[in-house]
Order: structure tokens, then C-alpha cells, then sequence
């Protein structure tokens, strides 16, 4: 294998060079360091990861949210908070990009204008956290809020408050503070979009679209913060196509389903991920 990569992984660090004006990139430039890159991402725990994001973009292809419920607390288990965020975020954004022109036709956008600009505002913020914190105490606050939720959910606990600009700008604000810290923000959101008096249709379309706007904030923030390593984009290369099989499946999945299962799925889906996440 080595034989035939290295003059292969030559030829891509000669194309990374000239792109870069042949500037920098020195590590790419030396054939032999892209070898040990190559043999660094190829792994056993990648061939988890893409089963691990599959799972997820099904989730997220059928409800409009939980594939980061799915996929963060299990890649953070192989990569740690800050990597295991930013492999997951290119699979979303690739797959919320397909599936957002639909669903933007099918959003309330009175409802969802000040959650969004609530999200974009902190989004940025949480992840401050993600970067100052110590992954132990990161990956306990993963297992705190998915079994909260579960907890909440199995009681039969849901939104009965106010409803309108101030709420959903309340919503959005937590949404995209626990977003940008573990990219676990859809519970909120999806706690309160299920209480408007919308179709199931419309409800996920509103979750699907919350979901594409802050997967966009939070890549902007990682990129800035210089988390996209050579090694990390590999990865999440490697993950994303199935991630994406699996959100097209998920999406089939949701107009061949009956629409009153939605939301018992989604609910009950929750739990059945708290008590995951509790083992781990």
C-alpha cells in the first residue's frame, strides 16, 4: 500500500503546494508526512465514526434534529468534545444543505426569525466553553443534558408557555449556547417548536432550518479557532457521505411514515439516547 500511496500523496502535496502559491503547507509538501497524516486518519475508530454519523443523518433526515444526539456523545468517546464537533459539523452542513431549500419553503418564519438571530448572537459564545473546559467535565455535561431531557420527555413534561417573539428569541439563545458549546442545542428548540399549533410538516421544516443556520455559526467559530487540522477535514470527509445516505434514507423515511408517528419518535427517541449516553 505504501508503494503506490507515496507517489500518489507526492503528487496531492505538490497540487496543496501550488494552490498555496508555494507558501507554508510544509508539512504537506513532505510526501512522507502526508503518508503518516493518511495513516493517522485510516484507522479502526474512523471505520466507528461512519457508522456512528450514518445513525445520525438518519435521525436527522427523519425528524430534522438528534443526529448530533446520536453522534457527539459516541465521537467524543473516540476523538474528544472539540475534534468530535468539528467532524460532525461538516456532515451536518453538507446535509442540511440538501435538505434546506425544502424545508425553508415549508418554515414559519415569524416563528423562527428571532430564534434564529437569538442562536447566531450565542452560538459563539458556547464555544468558548468547548475550548476552556476540561473534556472530562465536557463529556459529563453531554450525558447531563441528553438525560435531563429524556427525563423531562418520559414524564410527558412539554412547553405549555408563552408563545411568540420573546420565547422563541429565549429559545433560540439556549439553543445556540449549548449548540456552540457540545452541538447538543436541539432538545430546546425541539421542546418548543412541538408546542406550536403546526403541522408535523411545517414543525420539522422549522427544526431542519435551525439546524442549517447554526451549523453555519458554528463553523465559522472552529475555523477561526484553527480546529479544521488537515487530519480533522479528512475525517469528517470520510464520515460525511454516509452521513449524507443516511439523511436522504431518513428524509424517505419521513414521507413514507405516518405523520402522527413523528413526534411520538421524536420523543421517545430522546430517551432511549439518555439511557445510551448514561452507559458510556
Amino acid at each position: 500500500m505504501i508503494i503506490w500511496a507515496r507517489p500518489a500523496c507526492g503528487l496531492i502535496a505538490k497540487c496543496l503546494n501550488d494552490l498555496s502559491g508555494g507558501h507554508g503547507i510544509d508539512r504537506v509538501w513532505d510526501s512522507r508526512a502526508v503518508i503518516e497524516t493518511f495513516q493517522a486518519v485510516l484507522e479502526l475508530r474512523l471505520l466507528w465514526a461512519v457508522g456512528i454519523t450514518f445513525l445520525g443523518g438518519v435521525m436527522l433526515g427523519y425528524t430534522g434534529w438528534g443526529g448530533a444526539l446520536v453522534s457527539m456523545p459516541l465521537l467524543v468517546f473516540f476523538f474528544g468534545p472539540i475534534e468530535a464537533l468539528a467532524i460532525l459539523n461538516i456532515g451536518v452542513l453538507v446535509l442540511t444543505a440538501h435538505l434546506f431549500p425544502a424545508a425553508a419553503r415549508k418554515t414559519d418564519w415569524q416563528i423562527m426569525t428571532p430564534m434564529l438571530i437569538a442562536t447566531v448572537i450565542c452560538a459563539p459564545i458556547g464555544s468558548w466553553f468547548l475550548f476552556f473546559l476540561d473534556p472530562g467535565i465536557i463529556r459529563r455535561i453531554i450525558g447531563l443534558i441528553i438525560i435531563s431531557s429524556s427525563v423531562l420527555i418520559l414524564f410527558g413534561w412539554s412547553y405549555r408557555g408563552p408563545q411568540g417573539s420573546a420565547p422563541s428569541a429565549a429559545t433560540g439563545a439556549i439553543a445556540g449556547l449549548i449548540n456552540g458549546f457540545i452541538g447538543l442545542g436541539g432538545p430546546p428548540m425541539v421542546i418548543y417548536l412541538m408546542a406550536i399549533d403546526k403541522s408535523a410538516d411545517v414543525q420539522r421544516a422549522c427544526i431542519l432550518v435551525g439546524m442549517a443556520v447554526v451549523s453555519v455559526v458554528i463553523f465559522i467559530t472552529l475555523s477561526m479557532a484553527g480546529v479544521f487540522t488537515f487530519e480533522t477535514v479528512l475525517r469528517a470527509l470520510a464520515t460525511t457521505p454516509l452521513q449524507w445516505a443516511g439523511g436522504i434514507f431518513g428524509a424517505w423515511l419521513f414521507v413514507q411514515v405516518p405523520a402522527e408517528i413523528f413526534k411520538k419518535f421524536s420523543l421517545y427517541a430522546l430517551v432511549c439516547l439518555g439511557v445510551s449516553v448514561a452507559i458510556f
